[in-house]
């Protein structure tokens, strides 16, 4: 049957068409997901500090206490291809909250770019250790995930995983359910940048088992993102759907776009282009109202050039559906926005690969053309 995806904001969803999914059931097998049960009441369900990467088909990673005084994460690549890596400088214009600057500038301050990552996992192995000998917990798996994150930023992923494996191990010995189910959402997301889907959608299911309903719905986006990796678009589509569910109980009108973009990525790949087009076109919608238009210069935030790299990859794909509807001049004109933006941002991958894809369209719009013009003509060559 048709399957609707019900928004409590005042800006109305798109309804969903028929689907090739079939009835949202709750799947048991761990390869498919724990679906997990959406809970009612309304005491954790509004996320004071709610920060989403809003690039469709990028991982979501779990935000770290603020006690742990992690380094500042580099900007999640995409898997997909693309995302380009920006990291935490004294360039980066910083947030706008007042506690999130404070922050941000004890992490620079406390992890200097004069520091080699090496020389910091050394110092912090030997913190570890010693809590450890002391009987502090706590202390140690916060070293451990400072680690894992260090790892990242030099994407030494492998050697990530066993930090937060370390990480993970003494938040279950003492208890620590929030740091049990951060440890899995990292876990997961590395297995994934290493190809190994069935591990991350193992630590993805457990993270949605422990996460309250902000960290179901990180669970349920990179499922969805896993999923559609993995040639599996139909599950893909049901983790977006549970996402947005989650969203919309979260009152997050950011994290609802996330994840309707992401469910017309799924669609896309069953083949509902009429879906994927309305989520799509949402997700845009959305984002150009929440976001300026991309400037130039060292006061540039990292959220508004984040933004518009979703906002390129939006018209880039809306670009695709277009022309798989055989709407070439829409591919056309959506294609050259992809290129504008790309070059506003200083993306030259992306800018090549909107311009091959508009190079394909503008032949295929030609090729339409003349083969209407011959049509027109063969009536007249077959009467003379």
């Amino acid at each position: 049957g048709s399957l609707h995806i019900f928004c409590a904001m005042s800006t109305a969803l798109p309804q969903l068409s028929d689907s090739k999914s079939g009835v949202m059931s709750p799947m048991k097998q761990s390869r498919f997901g724990f679906l997990g049960r959406i809970d009612r009441g309304a005491a954790d369900l509004l996320v004071a500090d709610s920060s989403f990467l809003p690039s469709l088909s990028a991982p979501q990673r779990a935000s770290t206490p603020w006690q742990y005084n992690t380094p500042i994460r580099s900007v999640e690549e995409d898997v997909g291809g693309g995302l380009p890596v920006k990291k935490g400088s004294a360039t980066t214009a910083m947030p706008g909250n007042y506690v999130r600057r404070v922050r941000t500038k004890a992490q620079r301050a406390m992890y200097k770019p004069s520091s080699s990552w090496q020389q910091q996992i050394a110092d912090l192995k030997i913190l570890a250790e010693a809590a450890s000998r002391a009987g502090n917990l706590p202390a140690a798996a916060q070293a451990f995930h400072k680690m894992g994150v260090i790892y990242d930023n030099a994407a030494k992923y492998k050697e990530a995983i066993e930090a937060y494996k370390q990480f993970l191990s003494l938040c279950v010995s003492t208890k620590n359910i929030a740091g049990e189910g951060l440890g899995y959402n990292c876990l997961g997301i590395n297995y994934h940048k290493l190809g190994q889907y069935d591990l991350a959608v193992q630590y993805h299911n457990k993270h949605l088992e422990v996460g309250d309903a902000h960290g179901r719905f990180m669970a349920h986006t990179n499922l969805g993102i896993c999923f559609l990796a993995m040639g599996l678009p139909e599950h893909s589509a049901i983790h977006h759907q549970h996402a947005i569910e989650y969203a919309n109980r979260m009152g997050s009108k950011q994290a609802q776009s996330l994840a309707v973009g992401n469910l017309g990525l799924a669609t896309y790949n069953q083949g509902d282009h009429a879906t994927s087009r309305m989520c799509l076109q949402y997700h845009l919608d959305m984002s150009e109202k929440k976001h300026a238009p991309p400037g130039l210069g060292d006061q540039q935030s990292t959220d508004t050039l984040v933004a518009a790299t979703s906002d390129c990859d939006a018209h880039m794909q809306l670009g695709q559906v277009s022309a798989a509807e055989g709407q070439y001049q829409e591919a056309v004109s959506r294609f050259a926005r992809a290129i504008e933006l790309a070059r506003q941002i200083g993306d030259r991958k992306r800018e090549q690969d909107a311009s091959v894809l508009l190079g394909a369209t503008q032949g295929m719009l030609g090729f339409h053309d003349h083969q209407a013009s011959l049509l027109e003509k063969a009536p007249a060559a077959i009467a003379n």
